[in-house]
């Protein structure tokens, strides 16, 4: 029987009785001289090309060898496979080049690299070939695990993020960014910190600004047009502290500061520094401080011959068309609309939309993007017209007509429109008949269809400063609020479809030598509130539901001794906090799914006729803050009312007072609200519940700022251009439109101002 091998080295195994005579040839060339290389043998690898190693059992083989030596000169990595067995192999990489090689298994498996110059003891793992130690250690591949201080490592395991640096903590590291200063910034970058001082430098810039937290101290920004602005960088990124800049405006127009979301935080006049310090940076936002910054100015003007013939003032109207672009309706010898787009700062050309004068009635509405739809009416002759815009370009659809029944009458108060589903209603009142009409208009392209008239509820009169109140309540349903000469006040639904116009189920209020209605949506606008005010008797509450298409009231009494005109009204909520201007009380009306309930009502807190506006509600504090006005001895007040409960309580009362009876007015003289307005186009509010009184020019007029925790008067940089405030429109709660067409010393312009307070 011929001598077997072994399994893995390729060994002799004689058998008994076998090799007589013989076995010394064996044993000396199959097993002793095997074994010699198995363990210290060398098989030298000289050509550059992948090779198999050779297996020959009971003789000599290359795969069999304990070292593989590598000296081929190549840049191509090899592939050395041996058999797929047990066996330790010592690797070495002697190539003269750059080359690598593989040591793997047959299969081939995936095996090990060792790179040119490089040395590993290999051992095959049962399915291939793994490294158990190298020369050099390859960190990537041969590293594990945190390498720990006492041997020279962090003990950290985390990769570190931009800027990140190891410092000592007495036992070991701690991973950590650097720590801004006051008046320094830190930039971390890939690799870098950059340390730098804010508190120091100065530079000069033109038009818009946007500073950085690397933006040095001095700014020195030329204005070249109005509307220019000056954008303070991510608070996050800067230190707090009292002087982070000092901003000039070395131009002839005002500068405005916003934050880093856009919100206007102030103004900067010509030749008027500001100080900007930061007192909070945990949002980008941040709260910023200011020494110096105005609170109102003007960010744009357009005075033009072309503006000169729109005389009649109160019919001018605005309509907001997007975030940046806002379409003026001008009424006088014609009338024509004009745009202007904050974003690029330019205004469009004065466009004609109707050529005739001596208007009645003028509404505008945003239809759809970039079209508006325009009513207006003369006497009988009625018009609707859509308008498309591009961007300050607008183009003049051909209007639609309709014979009124009578001569229309300028009543601000009858004028509605309002958008019910894709139908439109508008509401008009007339001369020499009592009473109120309703249409429903729709658009088909740029065609617009006027429908029949519907005749109201109630009467036209001019004893009661409200008329006719329009809310849509659906898709296709209107509430329609009306009284008849200070006796009957009347809610009524109509179901709007197309053109036409049906009658709903009303509900009514006999009232008794009422003077105003004031109507706000309470409750998250599913229900309105009505407060009306009278001159005897008492001062009544409504809360009116709509459901479907019947209208309910709930009433209850709120103040006795009646009310004027004056009184103020604001909602937070489901609360409705009154006001009485005149040797009334005060009290809160609230909303409970459809009834309406008192408090019990305090004062009156005004012995002598005020004018009495609201500012602001806040539903965090509870506090709503109001401002009055008295002519008579040139006084303003600012009451701040808690309505935490259903009972209002004082929370303080403020009062300043310039002059005395029979002298020029140290204040402006604010008017109060109709039942339409939810702010007044003399007063800007912004969001931080601070508001301001623009003066209107009387000599010594003083400008007032009051706010849940602010009151004071000051001399204002700015008096808006026009005679009165009562042919300003409203743009927004922080921004009015001013108008003048009488401009210039010889009177031969005409002026579109929009004034911006602080958001």
């Amino acid at each position: 029987m011929a001598t077997q091998s072994t399994a893995l080295l390729g060994l002799a195994l004689p058998i008994t009785g076998e090799l007589d005579g013989t076995w010394g040839d064996t044993v000396n060339d199959s097993i002793t001289s095997l074994l010699d290389s198995a363990i210290a043998g060398t098989t030298t690898l000289s050509a550059d090309a992948d090779v198999t190693l050779s297996t020959t059992a009971l003789a000599a083989d290359q795969a069999r060898q304990a070292i593989i030596l590598w000296t081929a000169s190549g840049t191509v990595t090899r592939n050395i496979t041996a058999p797929a067995s047990s066996k330790t192999y010592i690797v070495i990489n002697s190539t003269g080049s750059t080359q690598s090689i593989v040591i793997r298994g047959a299969g081939p498996t995936t095996g090990v690299t060792i790179p040119a110059g490089g040395k590993a003891v290999v051992a095959w793992n049962g399915s291939d070939f793994v490294k158990i130690v190298s020369n050099p250690t390859v960190l990537t591949t041969d590293v594990t695990g945190t390498l720990p201080v006492a041997n020279g490592g962090t003990g950290l395991a985390t990769t570190p993020t931009n800027g990140q640096i190891d410092i000592g903590n007495g036992i070991g590291f701690t991973r950590t960014t650097l720590t801004a200063g006051s008046n320094v910034t830190i930039t971390n970058a890939a690799g870098s910190i950059t340390i730098a001082s804010i508190g120091g430098g100065g530079t000069t810039a033109s038009g818009s600004v946007v500073l950085t937290s690397a933006s040095v101290t001095a700014q020195a920004i030329t204005t070249t047009t109005y509307g220019q602005t000056v954008t303070l960088p991510d608070a996050t990124t800067v230190s707090k502290g009292g002087i982070l800049y000092n901003i000039s405006n070395l131009g002839a127009y005002p500068l405005e500061i916003i934050n880093n979301a856009g919100s206007t935080l102030g103004f900067v006049y010509s030749n008027c520094p500001v100080t900007v310090g930061l007192a909070d940076n945990s949002t980008a936002a941040g709260t910023w401080s200011f020494v110096g910054a105005e609170p109102y100015a003007v960010v744009a003007q357009n005075v033009s011959a072309d503006l000169k013939p729109f005389t009649e003032e109160p019919f001018h109207r605005v309509v907001v068309i997007d975030t940046n672009r806002t379409l003026f309706l001008l009424a006088g010898t014609t009338l024509s609309g004009i745009i202007y787009n904050a974003s690029t700062k330019l205004w469009g050309s004065v466009t004609l939309i109707r050529n005739t004068n001596n208007y009645d009635q003028v509404v505008g509405i945003l239809s759809a993007t970039n079209q508006v739809l325009v009513s207006s009416s003369i006497n009988t002759a009625m018009e609707a017209v859509v308008l498309t815009l591009s961007d300050t370009t607008i183009t003049v659809g051909t209007a639609a007509t309709a014979t009124l029944s009578n001569n229309a009458t300028a009543c601000q108060t009858a004028e509605n429109l309002v958008a019910v589903g894709s139908s439109f209603v508008v509401t008009t009142a007339f001369t020499s008949i009592t009473a109120l009409q309703m249409r429903a208009m729709t658009i088909s392209g740029t065609t617009v269809t006027i429908g029949a008239a519907t005749t109201l509820n109630g009467t036209n009169t001019g004893s009661i400063d409200a008329n006719v109140y329009v809310a849509a309540v659906s898709s296709s349903v209107v509430l329609v609020l009306t009284n008849t000469s200070a006796s009957t006040f009347f809610a009524t639904p109509y179901t709007i479809s197309g053109t036409t116009i049906t009658l709903g189920t009303g509900a009514t209020y006999a009232t008794t030598n009422a003077e105003q209605y004031k109507v706000r949506p309470i409750s998250s606008g599913v229900r309105w509130a009505v407060v009306i005010t009278s001159s005897a008797g008492t001062t009544v509450g409504m809360i009116i539901s709509v459901a479907g298409t019947t209208a309910t009231i709930s009433t209850v009494t709120l103040a006795t001794g009646g009310g004027t005109t004056n009184a103020g009204v604001i909602v937070s909520g489901s609360k409705l906090i009154y006001i009485g201007g005149d040797a009334v009380a005060t009290n809160i009306l609230t909303d409970t799914a459809g009834t309406a309930s008192a408090g019990t009502q305090i004062g009156p807190l005004y012995a002598t006729t005020t004018v009495v506006n609201p500012i602001s509600a806040n539903a965090t504090t509870n506090l709503a803050i109001f401002y009055g006005y008295t002519s008579s001895v040139s006084t303003v007040s600012r009451v701040a009312i808690n309505f935490t409960g259903s009972s209002p309580i004082v929370s303080d009362f403020d009062v300043q007072a310039i002059g005395a009876s029979g002298l020029p007015d140290g204040f402006s003289a604010v008017t109060a609200f109709n039942y339409q307005q939810t702010y007044d186009t003399q007063i800007l509010s912004g969001a931080t519940s601070y508001a301001w009184d623009l003066t209107t020019g009387a000599p010594g007029s003083r400008a007032v700022a009051v706010g849940e925790n602010c009151f004071y008067s000051f001399a204002p940089k700015l008096v808006p251009i026009g005679p009165s405030a009562t042919i300003w429109n409203s743009i927004a709660p922080n921004k009015v439109v001013c108008y003048d067409t009488t401009y210039g010393s010889s009177s031969v312009f005409g002026a579109l101002q929009i004034v911006k307070s602080i958001s």
